[in-house]
């Protein structure tokens, strides 16, 4: 359940409400993720960025209260709307990310529902520097 509810986390941020936190730790590529060329100047790359969110612990314990045949919750659905609300990453969270990806470059992305940023950038190389080696 645990696995499940952790999700890729990129940035935790506890700054103030102007400024943002970089990466904790260096970021590294995926297991079984194997460079193999440099990527042609004219790919486009679309980047998703997990960011942190919120209330996991709610949705296990809502999670467990839907299941349990004795709750006054049991099989009641929950709305996407809902779980969107509850489980959306801070404002300071999404201003970290977004500093960050700015910082390095990247200014063209759109923040999608449950704590996801997306970009497209068109030249790789110049922005997958910031992911490491």
């Amino acid at each position: 359940m645990r696995a499940f509810l952790s999700l890729a986390v990129a940035l935790a941020a506890t700054a103030s409400a102007t400024s943002y936190l970089p990466p904790s730790k260096p970021l590294k590529a995926p297991n079984g993720y194997v460079h193999t060329r440099r990527s042609h100047p004219h790919d486009t790359l679309e980047l998703v960025f997990a960011i942190k969110q919120r209330n996991t612990h709610e949705l296990e314990s809502l999670l467990y209260r839907v299941s349990d045949p004795e709750s006054a919750f049991y099989g009641k659905h929950v709305s996407k709307e809902t779980l969107d609300r509850m489980l959306g990453p801070s404002r300071l969270s999404q201003r970290s990310v977004l500093g960050w990806l700015k910082e390095n470059g990247v200014e063209d992305v759109e923040l999608l529902p449950r704590g996801y940023a997306r970009t497209r950038v068109s030249e790789p190389d110049a922005v997958l520097h910031v992911l490491g080696p």
